[in-house]
């Protein structure tokens, strides 16, 4: 019986006579499938010749019979037609493209034919889409830049410069603040009005005295009435004391006034007459009437004086020119006992030492400042040249130090160089150097890559 073996695309047919595979068992090393044919039809015997063979090794078998048909008496026709060239194909292809797509070795075979052939870089389906990919992309330009690095060779050193430049100094100051403290008194008599200020009063048995301030230099004397206790005021007399006329640097510790008042009962027995001196804010009970029901008379002003205890400070700032531009760095009070005072008059006054700026409570007081000088420092870019100092001149005195020195430096000579012109492209590491044109360059750089 004859077998059929059937592959899908570009695949030739091969016949194989059952009894014929121990014969041509030599035959299996061959690779080309004609030769292959040849082979092994020189060992067929039966109806299949070796002639009939060779002669349709190339066409497409077919039959007529049903799909399933695998023998010559379904077919329709002799064994022998399976290698003819007439008749209808297309039975014969649907059946091979229907076993293509069924079989499940179908794609074993393509990628075996795949791997055994390799791809068809012009029409396979990825090499045409990178194709297609790599044709949509636009490469970014290739630009390359230089730097020049100037490098030496060789050198010579030239003979040393002196160099002139400035730093700025420092310094640090000690000061002391003082005052001297005087006093002196003013004594003031009020002016007072002819006729003297006189006012009527009616009490049911004590009559008062008062003299109380009304805020600056504003004074009021006033008559009371009561029984115990003051019941009411009679305003007497109102007045204003005079300015002291205080310089800058005075100021009044002290001061006193009082008014002498005259107060006269009607003549009822208890109510007679006192006359006093009545200090600022006195309240007395002057007059006490023992007759039954309200007693009358009058009071009068007669008089006023007053004075006034003014300090004056002078203090000897010697922190004053080093406050405005210098640092504070201590400030140390040496006395903050009261002292006495004696006024041009005789009167004693006990003083406590300055409250204000910049004494703060002390008679005596020690600062210390520091000062950091603000110039320019020229001699820093000379020592980073190896320069070194010869000499220091302050040219700015401050009290403890100096604002500005002035410095020669003596410096190494020029060195002259043969120049190597070279540079590397601005890019990451690893990418290659690019040799730039020679360039002429004047003197030695330290390289940078």
């Amino acid at each position: 019986m004859w077998k059929r073996v059937v592959c899908s695309i570009g695949v030739a047919f091969v016949l194989v006579l059952p009894g014929s595979l121990a014969q041509g068992a030599h035959c299996g090393g061959m690779t080309d499938m004609y030769v292959l044919a040849q082979c092994e039809g020189s060992h067929t015997s039966g109806a299949a010749a070796p002639g009939m063979i060779q002669s349709t090794i190339g066409s497409v078998p077919q039959y007529g019979g049903s799909p399933t048909c695998q023998t010559g008496g379904c077919s329709g026709a002799p064994q022998e037609s399976y290698f003819n060239t007439t008749g209808d194909v297309s039975a014969l292809n649907n059946d091979g493209a229907t076993a293509a797509a069924t079989d499940p070795r179908m794609g074993e075979l393509q990628s075996t034919r795949t791997a055994v052939q390799g791809w068809n870089l012009t029409t396979s389906a990825p090499v045409l889409t990178s194709a297609t990919v790599a044709a949509s992309m636009t490469a970014p330009p290739v630009t390359e830049s230089c730097t020049d690095v100037r490098t030496c060779n060789a050198w010579s050193e030239g003979p040393p410069s002196t160099e002139i430049c400035t730093v700025p100094g420092s310094a640090m100051s000690i000061c002391q603040i003082t005052v001297v403290t005087t006093a002196r008194t003013l004594n003031y008599t009020l002016t007072v009005p002819s006729p003297l200020p006189t006012v009527g009063w009616s009490t049911p048995h004590s009559v008062f005295v008062s003299l109380r301030s009304l805020g600056g230099n504003n004074y009021e004397a006033l008559i009371g009435r009561g029984h115990g206790s003051v019941w009411g005021w009679y305003s007497l007399y109102t007045f204003t004391a005079p300015d002291p006329g205080l310089a800058s640097d005075e100021i009044v510790v002290q001061s006193g006034i009082s008014v002498n008042i005259t107060v006269q009962g009607d003549g009822g027995p208890g109510c007679g007459t006192w006359t006093g001196n009545v200090p600022l804010g006195a309240v007395w009970e002057v007059l006490g009437c023992s007759a039954p029901g309200d007693q009358g008379g009058w009071a009068r002003l007669n008089s006023g004086t007053g004075f006034y205890h003014i300090r004056k400070d002078v203090i000897s700032d010697g922190c004053g020119g080093l406050r405005a531009t210098w640092s504070l760095i201590s400030s140390t009070c040496n006395d903050t006992v009261p002292r006495s005072v004696t006024t041009d008059t005789g009167t004693v006054l006990v003083l406590p030492p300055p409250a204000t700026f910049p004494l703060n409570a002390c008679w005596d007081r020690t600062e210390s400042y520091g000062y950091q000088g603000l110039g320019p420092n020229t001699c820093a870019p000379l020592l980073q040249r190896n320069c070194s100092q010869t000499s220091s001149v302050c040219t700015s005195p401050l009290p403890g130090g100096c604002d500005t020195y002035t410095n020669t430096m003596s410096c190494q000579g020029d060195r002259s160089a043969l120049p190597k012109p070279w540079c590397g492209n601005v890019r990451p590491a690893g990418h290659r150097i690019v040799l730039c044109p020679s360039v002429s360059m004047p003197a030695l750089l330290p390289i940078r890559i």
